[in-house]
């Protein structure tokens, strides 16, 4: 049964019907229509996410652990990137000509639309600096704390 909708309800509280009312601070006071309170509703935010899905011939993943603040905070994820050109100048010349920009995708939270865009390419091993993140092949991925919309787009084939 939903009390909030349809006995305990902000503008018009029915007491009597309800269940709890020997147990209701706001009845005990003699002030229900100030309860619940009403919360404040957060702006929602768009964030746009660039995201490099490097793999070695083998199907491993480069992944990093996220900051200690922010979104994901401490998850492993794909290593964020300024923007495509800034990517592709940074890769070696071989992984450049396969890389390739996948269709964007929208991830929805409570107040925030995740806008991914995400380049996959091959790498060597030696293509990445070692601190930085580290490979990790598919069995490992079921342990890892991982966001939602990365254990999603590492489970696409």
């Amino acid at each position: 049964m939903d009390l909030g909708a349809s006995v305990c309800s902000r503008r018009r509280p029915d007491c009597a019907r309800c269940p709890l009312q020997d147990i209701c601070v706001a009845a005990a006071q003699g002030q229900p229509e100030r309860y619940p309170v009403s919360t404040r509703r957060l702006a929602r935010q768009r964030l746009d996410l660039r995201l490099l899905l490097a793999r070695l011939a083998r199907g491993r993943v480069w992944l990093r652990q996220r900051p200690e603040r922010g979104i994901w905070a401490r998850l492993f994820c794909l290593p964020l990137i300024d923007s495509r050109d800034a990517l592709l100048a940074r890769l070696p010349a071989r992984a450049r000509d396969g890389a390739v920009a996948h269709p964007p995708r929208r991830h929805v939270l409570t107040h925030r639309d995740l806008d991914r865009r995400v380049i996959s390419a091959r790498l060597r091993a030696a293509d990445v600096r070692e601190g930085e993140g580290r490979w990790f092949g598919a069995d490992e991925w079921p342990a890892l704390g991982l966001p939602a919309p990365i254990r999603g787009l590492l489970a696409a084939p």
